[in-house]
């Protein structure tokens, strides 16, 4: 098949004179001055002038190779720490990295509906503050079919088709506002998980599962309009892909087909950025056999063991062993004040906390009630009771909890974390470790090096201290315990403590929120070893 001549049809929709005359470049502050500097970079190449060399924008902090058929590097600015997009996987197939070698968790935050709801100067609010609190990830929709005030139309009334039952008529006004939004987050320094076809749950109208399998939008079509997103997107080096979304297509069905084909098209135009799968919970990236293959990580999306009890933990441990090997990180679970799993805060921090450390190291998503679809005053979803506007729920107890989570990780190694007991690892606790397939059970992970390792207990812990197999760690060891919902650490008693045989360490009591939670840090202690 030749992709370009299977995509004529968008080819001359992309550049006839009525979708031209309706880009509005004074609505798209990112993009316009980047276009131009591409196009005076693209011109000095044609002399000869310059090589293919990466052309750095400061404002925007990026970088771009035009003459890659791979995604350009898109460089972040200072305050995001300059990585380096796009993401690889990491030799041990365990973590993320960027183009420079340093080790990406994801942090993010769910806004599946940003592009549909949010105008531009609302996205900018939206990002700024994520980004102030230590998220660089979020999560969006490139297509919102229900949730949006105007859905499936944006904020400035663009709608994603021009016939809203055919894949084939893209609207370019739709997706040029979609573009100012993936350059805004990368001026962030930020990764898009982009929900390219969100499917909906049970297939029904919250997805496109009915519009893709409708009778107008066959494989070729499919292809066609997933090589027409591929070609847009291909050099936004800050997109992790994201294929399904709440809905598991029937094994072998033409639904499933045409999906596939679908990212088929999008890895023809020369996207080569790294995908995941999101399907029905429980799930993994890598449970549809038909997209297995094409999964570059492992995504964990989950309510628990029973599918409402929470525990994160059996799912990412789940991923963690799945071979060969994927990094592993929590796409979703329970959303702060919602009510599919208790939104209250201190259970929204287990669910994070449980997931991180018992096997989706790779990274974590939150999410809110109010901020995944932008509630405002007006209109919400209605999925749950009590919203209020998005801007309202920024500085919740969940959000700055996230961010207490973040630093802790930031100030550890944390990419060298093996949960206990897999991968040929030791069994980290010996004794008030709690149940596993309960609440009281402890997670846990060490270093592959033996110099950290990291212990959560729970609310619902029932003991009053938690015994730890110190052979695990290789030096004398630093021993703290760290306040989940303040961020405080407490020093453990006693000085250097030895790295053999076991040691219970006695829980403080409640935290700073009257919750029972804390993390147990043991780090070698390297002044001891002197």
């Amino acid at each position: 098949m030749n992709p370009q001549g299977d995509t004529r049809v968008f080819w001359a929709a992309l550049f006839t004179p009525k979708l031209m005359s309706r880009r509005d470049f004074t609505r798209r502050p990112i993009a316009f001055p980047i276009a131009i500097a591409v196009l005076i970079f693209s011109c000095c190449s044609c002399l000869g002038h310059i090589n293919s060399s990466p052309l750095f924008l400061s404002e925007g902090g990026y970088t771009s190779n035009v003459t890659s058929a791979n995604p350009p590097v898109l460089s972040a600015s200072p305050q995001s720490l300059a990585y380096t997009f796009p993401l690889k996987v990491s030799e041990n197939h365990r973590y993320l990295l960027d183009q420079r070698g340093r080790p990406f968790r994801i942090h993010g935050d769910s806004a599946q509906s940003l592009i549909a709801n949010l105008t531009f100067t609302e996205a900018e609010t939206y990002l700024a503050d994520r980004r102030s609190k230590g998220f660089n990830t979020v999560n969006i929709n490139l297509l919102e079919h229900k949730f949006a005030i105007n859905a499936p139309k944006n904020r400035r009334g663009d709608d994603p088709f021009t016939n809203r039952d055919n894949f084939a008529t893209p609207n370019e006004a739709y997706f040029d506002f979609a573009d100012s939004i993936i350059d805004l987050t990368a001026s962030k320094g930020m990764l898009v998980s982009l929900a390219v076809m969100y499917l909906g749950y049970g297939g029904g109208d919250e997805g496109w599962w009915s519009t893709l399998t409708n009778a107008i939008n066959t494989q070729d079509v499919c292809y066609k309009f997933g090589f027409y997103v591929g070609r847009r997107y291909k050099t936004r080096a800050n997109i992790l892909w994201v294929i399904g979304g709440d809905f598991t297509p029937p094994p072998g069905s033409e639904g499933e087909k045409r999906l596939h084909r679908f990212m088929e098209g999008i890895k023809a135009a020369g996207a080569s950025q790294l995908w995941a799968g999101d399907w029905n919970a429980p799930c993994l990236s890598t449970d549809v056999r038909a997209f297995a293959s094409d999964m570059d990580v492992n995504a964990v999306y989950t309510y628990g063991m029973s599918g409402h009890d929470g525990l994160t933990y059996a799912e990412s441990r789940t991923a963690y062993s799945y071979a060969p090997a994927r990094p592993a990180y929590l796409k979703e679970t329970g959303y702060e004040d919602e009510g599919l799993l208790p939104g209250d805060s201190s259970s929204v921090r287990k669910y994070e906390y449980w997931a991180v450390l018992g096997g989706a190291t790779a990274g974590i998503f939150f999410g809110h009630r109010d901020i995944w679809e932008f509630a405002t005053s007006g209109w919400s979803s209605r999925l749950a009771p009590g919203h209020g506007p998005w801007q309202g729920a920024l500085n919740s107890p969940g959000n700055l909890d996230m961010m207490r989570l973040g630093k802790l990780l930031d100030s550890v190694a944390w990419y060298k974390l093996v949960p206990s007991g897999t991968a040929g690892s030791k069994t980290l606790i010996t004794a008030g470790g709690g149940t596993y397939g309960r609440q009281d059970y402890v997670t846990a992970a060490a270093a592959a090096d033996g110099k950290l390792l990291l212990a959560y207990l729970p609310p619902g812990a029932n003991t009053t201290g938690v015994t730890i197999n110190m052979g695990s760690l290789t030096g004398p060891v630093r021993g703290r315990w760290f306040d989940p919902s303040s961020g405080i650490y407490t020093d453990i008693a006693g000085g250097a403590l030895r790295n053999s045989g076991s040691h219970t360490f006695i829980v403080p009591g409640n935290n700073s929120a009257g919750a029972r939670d804390w993390v147990l840090v043991l780090e070698v202690d390297e002044n001891s070893r002197r």
